[in-house]
């Protein structure tokens, strides 16, 4: 579904990042017979620019965050279920220093 986008600019299709999208993402419980287990459900929202008052900054914190991924400068910290809590960092905190409400 988020690869398969294709919008139509001056040059003619392209196919955007998937970061240019807003997505709500769930999971939902399946089990069967005496198992269970959670699976992601990914909706699309929209584009990203009707969905947030400042699109731009936050295409910008996506690409940027997605560049780091793909070279491996990130480092996940994996928590067990029931471990405590972990620090969170908005957006806005990240880019600006600033604890402001999350723009998405």
């Amino acid at each position: 579904m988020m690869s398969s986008r294709i919008e139509h600019g001056k040059s003619g299709p392209f196919r955007p990042p998937s970061f240019a999208y807003v997505y709500h993402l769930t999971t939902e419980l399946q089990q069967k017979e005496s198992y269970k287990w959670h699976l992601w459900k990914i909706t699309l929202r929209g584009n990203l620019a009707d969905h947030c008052s400042e699109p731009g900054v936050v295409y910008s914190f996506a690409k940027s965050f997605a560049s780091s991924v793909e070279a491996g400068d990130m480092v996940v910290k994996h928590e067990t279920e029931g471990a405590g809590t972990a620090e969170t960092a908005t957006a806005e905190t990240i880019i600006t220093g600033d604890e402001k409400p999350s723009p998405f």
